[in-house]
């Protein structure tokens, strides 16, 4: 739907209708909400150091609850599970992955009964959020002097200070402006993060400040504060200094790499010699007898025992591995003598981030799907850069399988979803993760010349034979046009 949950603006694909059996109505793709408030003295023992609460499209009222309850279980104090459930869940919740525990379970879509039940349970937490949390105290510094504008001064307890200025005051003509006056109008802090701190004044006598002056006045002080407070997270450059430490990239002709899944279609590969390199799951490198020169090690997403992983790949290197594929953060381990590449997994979309992850040690990088071919070809790198140009792209990645889920058992697999429309989702199962690639086949073969500003094109293979391989790679030196239903991705449509 171009919306990207990488990036926050999940669609909520997961909601709508899919099933392991086609023509089967089920909700495959649907977890129940995520709930660790049990498990919040146990994380701190941990060393986590923060929380999350993840309410992005929920209700004021959920929000609320969630946050209070996670408050009072943090401070020791309980909280009302039921009444957390009632505000809003899907058949209840799940503690997630947390627990290690998968299966159904952890699948839930919202019935009836849970609707019914939000119901009678919103009216009775408006009062959580009625008034607003008070954050910090604001001192304020004002100065009524006759001639000049009033100033207002403002100081938070976290180190912000505004100043803002009014219409000079008047001459009173019944009652003069007092510090008992102001006090009161600066005081008037409701609807605000901040509770009132010092209050100090330079008033000449004789003159007159109207309250809605004053408030005005206040108003603009705080907004200004909270404003320094959002510009202070905020580390993003101009788009002129971007440009002009990454310039644009200059046509080139792109070297051409390949990503199989399975030993066997190595056939399809080994002879050509424009291949420069070629991507294979760790787990299947470990069964050649063999390993070629610009073979690289696929690192699996989703890793359960990192040291394992580890140990694995030191034993590879020393049968000749000396390259790997990095699709995760993870995996940019400097100082190992292997060539890191970054893959479309570390979503890598601007100049920034492409040399920060060169810094951390990455080789070369494939830029994210999500990119168009526009943005692809202002991505500045100093090391090589290139794109995914082939292949049935992921677009979910899971460690719960949606298939075993719903029909019990692995020996049930069918091996794909189905959708409400009919189209078919292949899941690619990795043994401890699963991903859920597109329906439709990326074909950019016929529009390579998009592409001309990157230094390499990937292919990725799934479930095809070397000859198709062979053919596949024939038609996009070919620039042959598609024969079939395709997709472009994002390349030309992009993102909302």
């Amino acid at each position: 739907g171009s919306r990207s949950a990488n990036r926050g603006l999940c669609a909520q694909a997961c909601r709508l209708p899919f099933s392991a059996a086609k023509g089967c109505a089920a909700n495959a793709l649907s977890l129940k909400d995520m709930c660790q408030i049990d498990w919040i003295r146990k994380l701190e023992n941990a060393g986590v150091a923060s929380l999350k609460i993840e309410g992005r499209m929920k209700r004021p009222e959920y929000v609320a609850a969630a946050t209070n309850a996670c408050k009072s279980a943090q401070s020791g104090n309980g909280y009302d599970r039921e009444l957390l459930r009632a505000v809003f869940s899907r058949n209840g919740f799940t503690d997630g992955y947390i627990a290690s525990k998968l299966g159904g379970e952890m699948f839930g879509m919202r019935s009836r009964e849970d609707a019914e039940l939000s119901a009678d349970a919103l009216p009775k937490l408006h009062e959580l959020y009625r008034r607003p949390y008070k954050r910090f105290t604001v001192d304020f510094d004002i100065k009524i002097k006759r001639g000049t504008p009033v100033t207002v001064s403002a100081m938070s307890s976290d180190g912000f200070s505004a100043e803002v200025f009014g219409e000079a005051a008047a001459e009173a003509f019944s009652r003069e402006t007092d510090l008992d006056f102001v006090q009161k109008q600066l005081s008037k802090l409701g609807s605000t993060a901040y509770l009132l701190g010092k209050i100090s004044a330079e008033i000449d006598g004789g003159l007159a400040v109207p309250a809605s002056s004053l408030n005005e006045l206040r108003r603009r002080a705080v907004d200004a504060l909270d404003l320094q407070r959002v510009k202070s997270f905020s580390g993003a450059g101009s788009a002129g200094e971007y440009a002009e430490r990454f310039p644009a990239r200059k046509k080139t002709t792109p070297k051409l790499r390949a990503c199989i899944c399975d030993v066997s279609q190595l056939d399809g590969l080994l002879g050509d010699p424009d291949i420069e390199l070629v991507s294979l799951p760790l787990a299947q490198i470990e069964k050649l007898t063999e390993i070629l020169e610009k073979l690289s090690a696929a690192m699996p997403r989703y890793d359960i025992d990192e040291r394992d992983t580890l140990r694995r790949l030191e034993a590879l290197k020393k049968r000749g591995l000396k390259h790997i594929t990095a699709t995760n953060i993870a995996h940019i381990i400097p100082d190992t003598g292997l060539k890191i590449h970054a893959d479309f997994g570390l979503n890598i979309t601007n100049s920034a981030a492409a040399a920060e992850l060169v810094d951390l040690g990455a080789y070369d990088i494939t830029a994210s799907f999500e990119m168009t071919a526009a943005q692809l070809s202002g991505l500045g790198c100093r090391a090589a850069v290139g794109a995914i140009v082939y292949g049935k792209l992921p677009v979910m990645l899971t460690a719960n399988c949606p298939i075993k889920a719903q029909l019990g058992s692995c020996s049930k697999c069918t091996g794909a979803l189905w959708d409400r429309t009919g189209r078919k989702f292949e899941v690619k199962c990795s043994k401890t993760y699963t991903e859920i690639l597109n329906s439709e086949t990326l074909w950019l073969a016929d529009r390579l010349g998009d592409f001309d500003t990157l230094d390499f094109h990937t292919l990725l293979f799934y479930k095809e034979t070397p000859d198709q391989i062979r053919e596949i790679i024939r038609a996009y030196r070919n620039g042959e046009k598609p024969g079939g239903q395709i997709t472009r991705g994002l390349y030309y449509r992009g993102l909302m």
